[in-house]
């Protein structure tokens, strides 16, 4: 068992203690990789503003409608980007 000295005593890290926190460090990790996977199209958005235009595309500020967050949205048109073997500066 894994002991340490905390002001003067002698504390034990209990194997049930570090299992339950375990167990809750793993949750948490698949809920954030289940949010990064969770795929998201246009109408999840609200159009607010364009705040650039480019060669390829632009940038709008969208809302998003469920938490109203502010995001900046880049969209491409990876038919030009492709044509003008642009794909290593853009994406």
């Amino acid at each position: 068992m894994l002991s340490w000295r905390l002001r003067g005593r002698t504390v034990s890290y209990w194997p049930p203690l570090r299992l339950r926190s375990e167990r809750c460090l793993h949750r948490k990790s698949l809920n954030y990789l289940r949010l990064r996977r969770a795929k998201m199209d246009r109408s999840m958005f609200e159009h607010m503003a364009t705040l650039g235009t480019g060669a390829f595309g632009k940038v709008v500020l969208v809302r998003k409608r469920d938490s109203s967050v502010l995001f900046a949205l880049k969209t491409l048109c990876k038919r030009d980007v492709f044509r003008c073997n642009q794909v290593a500066q853009k994406l």
